[in-house]
């Protein structure tokens, strides 16, 4: 579903207006990021907290037909909202998503073209690969410092124990 859905707490009648292509999903995430209690707004987060799951319903508000402009809707919603008094939990107006540039688009699209490291998303060098992988050899721990046969041996036989232990078994040494 496509459009426009609310958030309500059916203790204090506040709602939480949103815009989502996909309502339902984002429903859930919502949900999820609450029960986490990681929700990016925290008037609604502490709300959810006092409150508790079962005070809240998550329902759409106004399914629109795909193209419509989401962010008019949601704007009103709130707007409407308010007119008649009914308090939101919405902390600032939807932000109006400006069109990229076709020069932006090439920019973002030749940043990603390469072959890239898993981190940060910067190019490495060939050198650089040879180097690292060169580092990492027989580092089982990735710490940075190349670890010892007694090493090795120590933290195999801690973590043989450390299974035994969360094993409830008895330890054959």
């Amino acid at each position: 579903m496509y459009g426009i859905y609310a958030i309500t707490n059916l203790e204090n009648e506040k709602v939480y207006f949103g815009q989502s292509v996909n309502i339902e999903k984002r429903l859930k995430g919502h949900l999820n990021d609450l029960l986490a209690k990681r929700h990016r707004n925290s008037k609604l987060q502490n709300a959810f907290n006092k409150y508790g799951k079962n005070a809240f319903l998550f329902s759409p508000f106004r399914i629109l037909e795909k193209g419509s402009d989401l962010t008019y809707w949601e704007r009103k919603a709130i707007t409407e909202a308010k007119e008649l008094g009914v308090e939101t939990y919405n902390i600032r107006d939807p932000e109006v998503k400006a069109p990229l540039s076709e020069e932006t688009k090439r920019k973002i699209s030749n940043s990603k073209k390469g072959e890239k490291c898993y981190w940060f998303g910067k190019k490495r060098s060939e050198e650089f690969k040879k180097n690292h992988a060169k580092f990492m050899l027989g580092n089982k721990y990735h710490y940075g410092i190349p670890s010892s046969e007694e090493t090795k041996q120590k933290l195999s036989e801690a973590g043989k124990k450390d299974w035994v232990k969360r094993h409830n078994l008895q330890s054959q040494n």
